[in-house]
């Protein structure tokens, strides 16, 4: 909540409640994981490597278990040097919007934004990604829109109105604590707390009309 109070309308003794709320949504942190770089093995010098080991050293062993040790170290030494790693970003919470299409977009403007950055002077290599950010960014905008858009539609009540709105901040619904009746005594239950609220405010506006009276007269 960024802003809140009262406006006096001028044409009745009740005011007006407004406040303005801030909806930005919070970002999550990415995760950085390492994953086996696939994209850029060398399969013909892999299939080589695998041919020319010197498997026959295996044979030299007679326990079945020696056996499998030497095979597995074979081929873990050979994979490891032809499957490097390579650090990736993953978010635990991927954005609801996100398509296809726009991944494709977003790893076309990294792609455009590396070459750009191998040719600084350029012109044309800056001109090509800076189309492709204003695209991404475009059409990033437009799904996040269509996708809230979908949800304040589908609220059909004032409960699932403000609980879009605390899923664009990000926010877990709150809850009501633990609270006193007038008889003094302590409500957990859920049902409960709502049926002596609603007791409460029903007849607040009658009690506070008595207190007027008897303090004017």
């Amino acid at each position: 909540m960024k802003i809140a109070g009262c406006y006096a309308p001028g044409i009745s003794d009740h005011h007006l409640v407004y406040a303005v709320v801030n909806l930005r949504r919070q970002k999550s942190s990415p995760v950085i994981k390492k994953v086996t770089d696939f994209k850029n093995l060398n399969c013909d010098k892999l299939r080589h490597e695998l041919s020319t080991a010197p498997w026959s050293v295996c044979e030299i062993y007679d326990d079945v278990d020696d056996v499998a040790w030497a095979w597995e170290y074979l081929y873990k030494d050979v994979m490891t040097d032809h499957l490097k790693t390579r650090k990736v970003k993953v978010r635990t919470n991927g954005l609801k919007w996100m398509n296809g299409n726009i991944r494709k977009a977003m790893n076309r403007r990294y792609a455009l934004l590396r070459r750009a950055q191998s040719n600084p002077s350029d012109p044309e290599a800056w001109k090509l990604y800076r189309r492709q950010r204003n695209h991404v960014t475009k059409i990033t905008r437009e799904a996040e829109a269509e996708y809230w858009n979908d949800k304040f539609k589908n609220a059909n009540s004032s409960s699932d109105f403000w609980r879009v709105v605390r899923e664009m901040q990000g926010k877990s619904k709150s809850s009501v604590g633990a609270i006193k009746n007038e008889d003094g005594n302590i409500i957990t239950n859920a049902k409960d707390k709502a049926e002596s609220l609603n007791h409460f405010f029903s007849k607040v506006g009658k009690d506070l009309q008595m207190v007027s009276y008897w303090i004017t007269v």
